[in-house]
């Protein structure tokens, strides 16, 4: 999401691992982005877009709160797979990512299920600017 600080980090993950492991590179726009993040299983992240992408694409998600945006987010999509970048563990993480697994349909339900009915609110909120911009005023 931020190539100059993330590339050096996951770089080094990928220096610790015993699997395969890559860093996608030329992402040109949103969309590729979304396209990226839309074909994973699961997705944990600390940037709040890798967070929506994933969660608008009903990819489960675990979010490392490095900011409380990060934790806002996590709790207004109803998912409490969060660990704070400060105090979490291998454990926890490992903890919610078994988690992710052992429920993984019921997640994504779940995912899909909240992001409807916040992409509903979001056309609501279009038609009322619209309104108030055509006529001054909005039915609500």
């Amino acid at each position: 999401m931020q190539e100059a600080k993330d590339a050096p980090i996951s770089r080094s993950i990928m220096a610790k691992m015993s699997s395969d492991a890559g860093i996608v590179t030329n992402i040109r726009n949103v969309d590729d982005m979304i396209r990226v993040v839309a074909n994973m299983h699961l997705c944990m992240g600390m940037r709040l877009h890798l967070l929506t992408y994933s969660a608008i694409n009903s990819v489960p998600v675990i979010g490392i709160v490095c900011d409380p945006k990060i934790k806002g987010f996590m709790e207004l999509i109803g998912q409490k797979r969060y660990s704070d970048l400060k105090f979490m563990s291998f454990n926890e993480l490992m903890g919610h990512i078994d988690e992710c697994m052992q429920n993984y349909e019921n997640i994504k339900l779940e995912l899909s299920e909240v992001c409807e009915v916040y992409k509903q609110k979001a056309d609501l909120n279009g038609k009322i600017a619209i309104d108030i911009y055509e006529k001054g005023s909005a039915d609500i």
